[in-house]
């Protein structure tokens, strides 16, 4: 990586800080909706190719009440070998999710509500230096989780993956 890129890279992580003078929060409450079935798909980029695969995706939300998280049990049916757990986790003040700073909280008239996250990081085949924003969207039968991407030398976001998912009601 170039030196002006570098130093590019550096100054914007810089300046996130001091231009974000009011935090913004969240808690385990905002997510607690979440838990039970959800049946969807994931939307991902592949770097290589450049193209978007969709695959079908089923997500099992549990809460976890010893550590106040929520365990994501994400499974493929093409493609169970991919199946995965993670969990969601919160700091202490609510100001980080997944490590990364809550930029924006947002409810709307429908009742959903907008969760993003940003953060530097590195992203794509090459490890190239990013922000990296995590978008949830929460809804009573939706759920949206997008990660998008704008590389330094960029301007663009680009869709990294979307799970886009719908409650399964005859499991509540």
């Amino acid at each position: 990586m170039n030196k002006f890129a570098l130093l590019s890279f550096a100054l914007f992580y810089l300046s996130i800080g001091k231009n974000s003078s009011a935090q913004v929060s969240t808690s385990i409450d905002d997510f607690i909706i979440l838990t039970g079935s959800w049946t969807g798909s994931l939307t991902c980029l592949d770097y290589s190719s450049d193209n978007l695969i969709t695959l079908p995706a089923d997500l099992e939300v549990a809460k976890d009440e010893k550590l106040n998280q929520l365990i994501f049990y994400i499974s493929f049916p093409e493609e169970p070998e991919a199946n995965n757990i993670d969990t969601l986790s919160i700091s202490s003040d609510g100001t980080l999710l997944e490590k990364a700073p809550v930029v924006s909280k947002q409810s709307f008239e429908d009742g959903s509500l907008e969760i993003i996250t940003e953060i530097t990081g590195t992203e794509g085949n090459e490890d190239k230096p990013a922000v990296i924003r995590h978008t949830y969207v929460i809804g009573q039968n939706n759920f949206v989780l997008r990660k998008n991407v704008r590389f330094v030398d960029r301007k663009e976001w680009i869709l990294r993956n979307e799970f886009s998912l719908i409650k399964n009601t005859e499991s509540n």
